[in-house]
This record gives C-alpha cells, sequence and structure tokens, in this order.
C-alpha cells in the first residue's frame, strides 16, 4: 500500500512539475501568414481509379500531381490570441482538429493529434498527424508536419515544411 501511495505521489509531482515547465511560444500575437509547401503521396481504390481513368488527360495529370508527391504550395491567414499560444498556434482556420501539444518551450513546440474527421463516416479516415514548429524570432517561425491516414481503401502519407510572418497586430475581420 505505501508503495502505491508513494508512486501515485511521485506521479502527481512529475505531472505538476511537467505543467509548471509549459512555456507559451514567444510570438506576437495578431494576424500571420503562413505557406505550406506539402507533399502527397496518396493510394487510391480500384473503383476510384477507374473513374480517374475516365477523366480527360489534362485532369487526370493534375490529380495526379495534387497525389503523387509533387509539392504544392498553399498560403493562408491565422489570428494568433494569447489563448492559441497555450493549445496550437499557427493551425487552419478551416480545419476541425484535435491537438495534443506534447513540449513547449518559449522556441518551440511539438504537437500531436488524430485525423480531423469531416462528420461524413462514409469518407472519413484514421490516423495521425505530428506538428513541430521552431520560433526564429518573436515575427518569423518555420515547421515540419507528417500525416499519415488510411480507410475506405486509400492511404495517404504527406510531409509538409511551413513558414510563419507576422504581418500585425490586428486581425482580419472574419
Amino acid at each position: 500500500m505505501r508503495k502505491a501511495l508513494f508512486a501515485a505521489g511521485v506521479l502527481v509531482f512529475a505531472s505538476g512539475a511537467a505543467v509548471a515547465q509549459f512555456q507559451a511560444l514567444n510570438v506576437k500575437t495578431g494576424q500571420w501568414q503562413m505557406t505550406v509547401t506539402s507533399t502527397v503521396n496518396m493510394t487510391l481504390p480500384p473503383e476510384a481509379q477507374a473513374a480517374l481513368a475516365r477523366l480527360p488527360p489534362a485532369q487526370q495529370e493534375a490529380l495526379r500531381s495534387r497525389f503523387g508527391g509533387t509539392p504544392q504550395t498553399r498560403t493562408y491567414k491565422s489570428c494568433i490570441t494569447q489563448a492559441d499560444l497555450a493549445k496550437g498556434p499557427f493551425q487552419d482556420p478551416n480545419q476541425n482538429c484535435n491537438w495534443t501539444v506534447v513540449n513547449s518551450t518559449s522556441s518551440d513546440v511539438e504537437m500531436h493529434g488524430t485525423i480531423c474527421h469531416s462528420g461524413d463516416a462514409k469518407n472519413d479516415m484514421t490516423g495521425d498527424f505530428s506538428v513541430k514548429i521552431h520560433v526564429i524570432d518573436s515575427e518569423n517561425s518555420t515547421g515540419a508536419v507528417q500525416v499519415n491516414a488510411a480507410g475506405n481503401g486509400q492511404t495517404i502519407a504527406s510531409n509538409s515544411t511551413l513558414t510563419g510572418k507576422w504581418l500585425g497586430a490586428t486581425c482580419d475581420a472574419k
């Protein structure tokens, strides 16, 4: 019994120490511009491959390029508040994901999570992702994202790099 109480006490102390060491990223709050370059490799089930084969050649090539490992770049804006810094900054506002902060210092954060669900059980996939963000200075950041998912006869593996640039203290109206 004493050993069990001692172990429980150590766990409570350790979890309290981990919370005490948590630090928000040292970046300015406000409007940020994020640029993400991703490579996505996707395998399709036979019926999707057959549908792809029926498309005009230009559309086939565009889809193969997008999901066949050719790097794609996109840019979006993200409004960062002080509260965001404690739970997962720089998230794409069009995604609805649950992230867990694994480690955070004033210059680095590591987050893990599960694939965001669309709400359409027929098309949902399962998988996980990992995000690492590094602060260069209070107005610039870099990072990496890895995603692995499977479902509905298809698999997806994606690697992304990101750069963030602070635009100003005021965020665009939604």
